[in-house]
Order: structure tokens, then sequence, then C-alpha cells
């Protein structure tokens, strides 16, 4: 059996913009959840790739994005504990080891109201992957601009467990 890792491609930025370099980075007074998941959307989907770090620090960013809407939202305690928890496995580095794996895939679980993450059956490619991975950015941005602040949580932690996640294929 092959395996098959779709990692999506990342752009290269310059160290510490998405960690904080930036006005509205990690700790600012200035952030914003969409912000964050519009950087780091941006970073993801681009078709140029800045190595491991930059993956790591987009998808951090995307975390944050969550971890900030989550704050507005009566989300279960055991959701907001394991959104956070990933957040900061995420924060901590190591986004292909498996135990940062496994707590993306609990928050997942929690946040999607129990439904475990399933890799989509239509993502056979890295570009399948990015297309599918617009919609779930597109979907979150406009369930936060529409009040709908749990669903853009459930995308956000949807798309970052795609991109950590081994798509196995015979």
């Amino acid at each position: 059996m092959r395996q098959l890792l779709i990692v999506l491609m990342i752009v290269s930025v310059p160290p510490g913009l998405i960690l904080g370099g930036s006005s509205w980075g990690f700790g600012s007074e200035t952030s914003t959840p969409a912000r964050h998941i519009e950087h780091a959307a941006q970073v993801v989907l681009s078709d140029e790739h800045p190595g491991r770090a930059g993956v790591q620090e987009a998808l951090a960013e995307m975390l944050l994005g969550a971890t900030l809407i989550a704050r507005s939202t009566d989300l279960p305690p055991l959701a907001r504990e394991r959104l956070t928890a990933a957040a900061a496995a995420f924060a901590e580095g190591g986004f292909l080891e498996p135990e940062t794996r496994k707590t993306v895939h609990r928050a997942y679980e929690a946040v999607s109201g129990g439904r475990a993450f399933s890799f989509p059956e239509e993502v056979g490619s890295i570009e399948e992957a990015k297309e599918y991975g617009r919609h779930q950015i597109e979907t979150a941005l406009e369930a936060r601009r529409t009040g709908r602040p749990k669903e853009a949580i459930v995308e956000i932690v949807g798309f970052v467990t795609l991109v950590i996640t081994p798509r196995r294929r015979d």
C-alpha cells in the first residue's frame, strides 16, 4: 500500500511574519480571527513552497484564528479545551508528529459534535486538496461573517486536519 501525504504547498514568507513579526501577529492587540485565517489560507494555498517551517507557522496561525473565534461562542468546554490543546501542540512544533495529529483529530471531533475526521473521497491529488481547502476557508470566513462562529471553527479545524492527515491509497 502506498501512502500519499497531501501537504499543501506553501509560499515563502519572511521569518517572523506569521508568528508575530507583523502588527497583527500572535499576541497582538490588533489580532482578528479573519486576518489570521485569511493570511494563513493565502500562504497555505499558494503554489510556492517555503518548507516545513512555513507549513507549521501557517497552520498554527489558522488554529489561533479558530481559538479567537471560540472566545465569543458557547462552544462546549471540552471542545474549547481540545481546540486550545491543538493550538498549543502546533505552537510547540512537530506538526507531523503522531501526537500532534492525534491532538488535532481530537479537536476536530470535539468541535464537530462528535464526528471523527475522514479524508474526503473526492480528494486524490494536491490540486484537489487545494480546491477542497479553498472551499473550506471560504465557508469558514462566510460563516463567521454571517454569525455562525461554530461552523467557522469546524471548517478551520477541518482544514488543518486535512493538511496534516495522510491519504492512504492502494
